[in-house]
């Protein structure tokens, strides 16, 4: 029984000094020791990993994203317009109401050729419209014309005196009922945000670029003549009694825009620039538009080469 309890004591003995042994091992084995590395030969397979490049969201060229960066332009608004497919393709500030200036006589070509039923017709000018800001130097109290040679003098030269003298003769009223019509127009164009005070531009006519798609929508439906001698960079026009008038585009950018249909400028010192282009690509038709800028040839620019660059 004894040599019994001693084999017990013994084996506890022995268990207790395997744990010491052990519990002494780990706390001097080295803190930084590790395991050697896996050793790889030649012929063992490499691991694969997913070839992933990170990139900020930004970065990715015009290839990538599909479309470059929006151009930045100085104008208060501006448009970029597919007319033919009802899409913008871009649009900065398109209902914020601004003063139009000169791109009201668009609006009083329309008014105009929908109202003159004598293509006959002389509109004459006299001496009170003379008076107006601006008017074309060899312009004399008594100068007649025909519809079609003042459009020439209103769309491509801008000429305030020749707008004027149009408004007065084409309704017996005068050129305040002229300016009711235009108004007219306008609403029935949905073109809400737009007022009419005068057909040249001098006064505080206000639209926004988005009212003026409508309007230019309305002119290629009913009368594209308005767009079509507004694209001539140089004509010169022959008066009843042989005076030459030599009439310049007002649009420098008139013969550097592929496919241009039409255009018209506005500038006073109040409204700053603004430019209105229509141009054709292929089967569609765009529309470029720019209000209250600093730079309007340069931002009509900007915005048609960002098109070409990015057109489907």
């Amino acid at each position: 029984m004894e040599r019994d309890n001693f084999k017990y004591l013994l084996g506890i003995g022995f268990f207790l000094f395997s744990i010491f042994a052990g519990v002494f091992y780990l706390g001097v084995r080295p803190v930084n020791q590790a395991p050697p590395p896996p050793s790889f030969s030649f012929s063992s397979p490499k691991p694969k990993y997913p070839l992933v490049t990170y990139l900020p969201l930004n970065f990715f060229p015009a290839s990538i994203s599909g479309l470059s960066a929006a151009p930045e332009i100085s104008a208060e608004s501006g448009l970029l317009y597919d007319l033919t497919n009802k899409k913008t393709l871009f649009a900065k500030e398109p209902e914020k109401k601004l003063l139009i200036a000169s791109l009201t006589k668009l609006m009083t070509a329309l008014v105009a050729s929908e109202n003159v039923t004598d293509k006959k017709q002389r509109f004459f000018v006299f001496e009170e419209d003379l008076k107006l800001e601006n008017p074309y130097p060899d312009l004399r109290d008594g100068d007649n014309f025909s519809l079609e040679e003042a459009f020439y003098f209103i769309l491509i030269r801008s000429d305030n005196v020749l707008a004027q003298a149009l408004a007065k003769a084409v309704f017996p009223e005068g050129s305040k009922f002229f300016v009711f019509e235009m108004n007219k127009k306008a609403q029935e164009l949905k073109m809400n945000n737009t007022l009419f005070y005068d057909p040249v531009g001098l006064s505080n006519n206000l639209s926004t670029t988005m009212d003026l798609k409508n309007l230019t929508e309305a002119i290629l439906k009913s009368n594209q003549e308005v767009f079509l001698i507004s694209k001539i960079s140089e004509i010169k026009i022959l008066s009843p009694d042989n005076k030459v008038f030599n009439l310049k585009n007002t649009n420098t950018l008139v013969s550097r825009i592929p496919g241009i249909f039409g255009s018209k400028t506005g500038f006073t010192p109040e409204a700053s620039g603004s430019l209105l282009v229509v141009f054709k690509d292929d089967k569609k038709m765009v529309l470029s538009v720019v209000l209250g800028s600093q730079d309007r040839f340069g931002d009509t620019m900007g915005l048609i080469n960002w098109y070409w660059k990015n057109r489907n």
